[in-house]
């Protein structure tokens, strides 16, 4: 099963994130400290037998998603959005995927998975 993981790409965005949260107190306070335990929760997820997914998303992108859905900016929010993102975030992990075969075996893009995927839009 498929677990949508919220993720920083860096200590930059991390910061940027902490500034905007309702329980950033309740968070890490360096993003170093943030990514070892967040690798740990991935590795616990796999030893459980779920796929961790990781979703990245921009503050402004969180913020409307948390006020579209009335919702707090803090971790459950987090959780939430990170969920509802999976399907996303697998096309696109399926498209890029799919790229670097292409790539490398042009014959992919005729024969390949994603010939019979239907994506919505």
């Amino acid at each position: 099963m498929k677990v949508g993981v919220f993720w920083y790409e860096d200590a930059h965005r991390y910061r940027a994130f902490q500034n905007l949260y309702e329980d950033a107190n309740e968070q890490h306070r360096k993003f170093a400290a943030w990514f070892k335990e967040a690798t740990a929760l991935e590795r616990h997820l796999r030893q459980e037998g779920h796929e961790p997914v990781r979703v990245l998303t921009t503050p402004k992108a969180f913020c409307d998603w948390c006020k579209s859905h009335g919702r707090s900016l803090d971790a459950s929010s987090r959780t939430a959005f990170a969920h509802e993102q999976i399907e996303p975030a697998q096309r696109i992990q399926d498209l890029g995927q799919a790229v670097e075969t292409a790539l490398s075996n042009p014959q992919f893009l005729v024969h390949g998975p994603l010939m019979n995927k239907q994506y919505r839009k």
